[in-house]
């Protein structure tokens, strides 16, 4: 059996790609990505029925923003 190697590049692309759902309901959702440190926005509320997302860099806005929805 070959051996499993995994790639830096892949694992980078990994961190700034995915995106984990923390909450949803009525038409929106609560996302969090794996890219961290100062000034990324990695906070995500989307609203689904129009399709548009807003990012945050603070955890306390985003979920005031998700709540206001």
């Amino acid at each position: 059996m070959k051996k499993f190697k995994i790639l830096v590049k892949d694992l980078e692309k990994f961190i700034l790609e995915e995106r984990l759902l923390f909450a949803s309901g009525e038409g929106k959702r609560l996302l969090v990505t794996l890219h961290a440190g100062p000034g990324v926005e990695r906070y995500i509320v989307q609203k689904l029925a129009i399709k548009e997302e807003v990012r945050f860099t603070q955890k306390g806005k985003a979920v005031k923003y998700f709540n206001d929805l």
